[in-house]
């Protein structure tokens, strides 16, 4: 969970890590903290998948 503290401080981050390793979550949690605050008109957020299976997860 390197990658949570990082992005946790606005830093862009490329991630690459065996199946099961918990990148989905650390995606995820600093969007879901930041979706947390409160909102400004617009979009908050934007989440783009290379494929169906992935954006199921």
């Amino acid at each position: 969970m390197q990658a949570y503290t990082l992005m946790m401080h606005g830093r862009e981050l490329l991630a690459c890590a065996p199946t099961g390793s918990g990148k989905t979550l650390a995606f995820c949690l600093p969007l879901l903290t930041h979706l947390k605050q409160p909102a400004n008109l617009g979009f908050r957020a934007l989440v783009i998948s290379p494929t169906r299976e992935l954006a199921s997860q």
